[in-house]
């Protein structure tokens, strides 16, 4: 009997550590150096930057002043100073707008980030806007095989000229191709990785730019934000990077997760129809399904669905400023994923600082933007980038310059659910930052009808 009770107490000892170290393991918070190592920031900050001035000029309108530049950046996996792999992506091309009249002095400046098959030119017209109507400084640059990264001039891309005379379908070959090799690379020949990762790494890039600039920029207000993939770079970014003191990410931040567990990922599958339709023909599928979706992601961007997913990234953001703007009905980006997860850190990581936190919902907008959505990004960065020494009461200034927007519809409420699939219950909260609109029985009814489970309706 003696030994039976010695045998069955290691039993549980072993039991119990096994759990206790399982339960560590499930519970381990993602760490800003965790992050920075997967995407390798520690070894680009080794490399110079040297910068390279292509081209300076004064619009003859506005009285802005331009410049075309690129820099080195860190685009393998390889040691230091090999150059072997992709030479075409070791530069990143750049586009700087100073403000005319604050040429003598250090601005706030905001990183712009364009979308999928688009360049950096495609941020002309907002970074225009934002250097006339607040004196802050853009920088735009190109995605990885995108823009003059891809199968254009960088003349073409400053012109954007290439937008109307080319097909999307060519403008996004060398990204989907990129990718596409990616997925189809056996274990230790991966260099890259194309979708999402590597353009955080040359985000990273821009901000020792702007850091080695500090008579330019002012360091401590630099702000960031993007369309679509941009706003995916936006948020990752913002997580790995405490440079980034202000974010707005639009229609690019969704919990890839919860579309994996709801069936509410074929939004996302359309966005890389190419790159998924031939994981699937190499899986033996016949159409992408969720294991076909899971395996490719797993292997493109490993970790997306688990430690560098949304509920695991937002922490790091916190308790920095982050608007999150999303379309009612974006099948790329669930509406319920992206509340869910919004309204589980408001309670959480941001809940001394939730009014730097807001989700605001383009009413009746899919994977697009209108003029109602910029408008909220602006009173965001005039809040709290442009105009930080304001009282920071937070809630009263922004809904104070939300109303003094153009914005004809700013009664945006958000979607209250449990982060946690198997809850069907949908509470409705109105956001403090917004008007004031009182939940009720019927609001939640409306709710319910509105939006639907699964699919394309998310």
């Amino acid at each position: 009997m003696f030994r039976i009770n010695i045998a069955l107490f290691f039993i549980l000892l072993k039991m119990n550590i096994f759990v206790t170290v399982a339960r560590k393991k499930a519970t381990h918070a993602l760490t800003r150096p965790e992050f920075q190592t997967m995407l390798n920031i520690s070894l680009a900050k080794a490399l110079p930057l040297n910068i390279v001035e292509h081209s300076r000029w004064e619009d003859k309108e506005t009285k802005l002043k331009w410049t075309s530049l690129s820099m080195d950046t860190l685009v393998t996996r390889r040691p230091v100073g090999d150059e072997s792999e992709v030479p075409s992506q070791r530069r990143l091309p750049m586009l700087l707008v100073q403000p005319k009249h604050n040429e003598d002095m250090a601005v706030p400046v905001v990183i712009f980030v364009h979308g999928t098959a688009k360049g950096k030119s495609d941020a002309k017209t907002i970074m225009t806007r934002y250097a006339l109507d607040y004196g802050a400084a853009g920088i735009s640059f190109d995605v990885r095989y995108h823009g003059a990264r891809g199968v254009i001039t960088m003349e073409e891309e400053i012109e954007g000229s290439y937008l109307n005379e080319m097909a999307r379908a060519k403008r996004e070959g060398p990204y989907f191709q990129a990718i596409i090799d990616n997925w189809r690379s056996k274990p230790g020949e991966q260099t890259e990785r194309p979708f999402i990762f590597d353009t955080v790494l040359d985000a990273t890039r821009v901000l020792d730019f702007i850091e080695s600039r500090s008579d330019l920029f002012d360091i401590s207000r630099i702000g960031m934000t993007g369309v679509s993939l941009g706003g995916t770079i936006t948020w990752f970014t913002a997580a790995a990077d405490e440079r980034i003191a202000v974010a707005v990410p639009l229609i690019g931040f969704q919990w890839f997760a919860w579309g994996r567990d709801n069936d509410a990922f074929h939004g996302r599958v359309r966005s890389l129809e190419r790159p998924f339709q031939v994981a699937a023909k190499d899986l033996g599928k016949a159409y992408v399904d969720r294991n076909s979706y899971v395996s490719f992601l797993e292997k493109v961007a490993p970790g997306l669905l688990h430690e560098y997913d949304a509920p695991a990234t937002l922490p790091l953001i916190s308790p920095r400023p982050f608007l999150i703007i999303s379309g009612e009905h974006d099948p790329r980006c669930p509406l319920y994923g992206v509340a869910s997860v919004f309204l589980h850190a408001l309670d959480t990581v941001y809940t001394h600082a939730k009014h730097k936190l807001a989700l605001y919902i383009g009413r009746g907008i899919g994977h697009d933007i209108d003029d109602t959505m910029w408008g909220a990004a602006d009173a965001w960065f005039i809040r709290f980038l442009f105009n930080p020494r304001a009282n920071d009461t937070g809630v009263d200034d922004l809904r104070f310059l939300l109303k003094n927007t153009p914005i004809p519809n700013s009664d945006i409420a958000a979607l209250r659910r449990p982060p946690n699939a198997e809850h069907t219950k949908i509470v409705f909260q109105y956001l403090s930052t917004f008007p004031e609109l009182h939940p009720d029985d019927s609001s939640e009814k409306d709710a319910r009808s509105k939006i639907k489970r699964g699919g394309e309706e998310l």
